[in-house]
């Protein structure tokens, strides 16, 4: 089964799929507030603000799954997301952490000069979050990319820099946004009636569901790494501008990338 077949897959009835439109809107209008502040420390608040709301929604929606009658259970589905030129390489580092935050698999599923093309697999409300999240912080990132001046006056220094900038900026979103989704966890086990099973399970469950997904449609995949860069002070500022709470840290290795062959 192609990919652009799966994105047509049908849902059950009896669960929710996607946002609701008032959770959308109030998502949508979060990250338009933080897109459009002049001040970083007030984007950071809107932000955190919407992936706390998007982690308990999903796990919302992971416990209507796992009270639903296994036989009308959603499926995991299908998305197609085009990522443009230039660095399109290292912007794809901010639709993976985005993804796997979010239970999602992202896999390459082709390149050009133009940019890169990525197959987005998880549940219908999973992957609707990924993609609107990953065009709101591409947005913020590139906006606060675009306002710093890398030192040097040469095309090769710059280009060094923004790559270094963008992994950084990458990997920061991606510690919060798993941080957002472990608090809303542990919260809602907590309030979780009696005898149901640990969030941690259910989570389980569905994971290996999108595992299975992504593996009938790439049975053959291969890894690729993503080249941190090779500018300490990109990836500084990249930080900072991913997380103005974290000031200080090491710029990690960019995460693995699954290539479909």
């Amino acid at each position: 089964m192609s990919a652009t077949d799966m994105s047509d897959t049908d849902m059950s009835d009896t669960m929710t799929t996607g946002l609701t439109s008032d959770r959308l809107r109030k998502v949508r209008a979060l990250l338009a507030k933080a897109e459009q502040t002049d001040f970083p420390d007030e984007a950071d608040t809107y932000l955190g603000k919407a992936a706390m709301l998007i982690a308990k929604w999903e796990l919302d929606e992971a416990m209507v799954w796992e009270h639903t009658p296994s036989d009308r259970r959603a499926a995991p589905i299908t998305a197609m997301v085009g990522i443009p030129a230039p660095y399109a390489g290292r912007k794809s580092v901010l639709l993976g952490v985005v993804g796997e935050a979010n239970g999602c698999r992202v896999i390459r599923v082709g390149h050009s000069s133009e940019g890169h093309r990525f197959a987005v697999i998880g549940f219908a409300h999973d992957v609707e979050v990924t993609e609107l999240l990953f065009s709101s912080l591409l947005v913020q990132m590139t906006r606060a990319m675009l306002a710093e001046r890398p030192p040097g006056s040469n095309g090769t220094a710059t280009a060094q820099w923004r790559r270094s900038f963008i992994v950084a900026f990458s990997n920061r979103v991606g510690a919060r946004l798993t941080v957002a989704r472990e608090v809303a966890g542990a919260a809602q086990q907590q309030s979780a009636a009696g005898g149901e099973r640990p969030m941690t399970l259910v989570l389980a469950d569905r994971s290996r569901l999108v595992d299975d997904e992504t593996r009938q449609q790439f049975p053959r995949l291969r890894s690729s790494y993503v080249s941190a860069g090779s500018s300490a002070a990109g990836a500084r500022a990249g930080a900072v501008a991913g997380n103005r709470a974290e000031l200080g840290g090491h710029l990690k290795p960019g995460p693995k990338a699954l290539v479909g062959r």
